[in-house]
């Protein structure tokens, strides 16, 4: 979960999906992602108008938003067993960035954590 090959494969999915990309059109930035509790490494993505230009381990650029949360909380998003704006604001996903926009976006952003769970993902970390 959240390795370099696996954000690749997230980012293959999320342009993938052409809905996905439009409801997410007014986000540019980098999104990074990572598990709390762990030393796993972030990933980060590069998004232009809700399509993700690039896609790996975290590097040299800052990162507009951060999303972080425990393993099972990603797996119960992926999932559709935890709602992303009831995990956001009860902070079970710590998130850093323009918390308005990402209010905004909540359907796409719902959708693109939901991709989480269409990705092949070893939850075990």
């Amino acid at each position: 979960m959240l390795s370099e090959g696996w954000i690749k494969l997230y980012m293959e999915a999320w342009n993938g999906d052409e809905s996905l990309v439009q409801s997410l059109a007014p986000l540019s930035g980098v999104v990074e992602y990572g598990i709390l509790g762990t030393d796993h490494p972030h990933v980060q993505i590069e998004v232009k108008d809700g399509k993700i230009l690039s896609a790996g381990k975290k590097g040299d650029k800052e990162a507009d938003f951060v999303l972080e949360s425990k393993a099972d909380m990603w797996k119960k998003i992926a999932m559709g067993k935890q709602g992303v704006k009831t995990a956001l604001v009860t902070k079970k996903i710590k998130f850093k960035g323009p918390l308005s926009l990402a209010m905004k976006l909540i359907g796409g952003l719902t959708n693109s954590l939901l991709l989480f769970g269409k990705v092949d993902t070893d939850w075990d970390v």
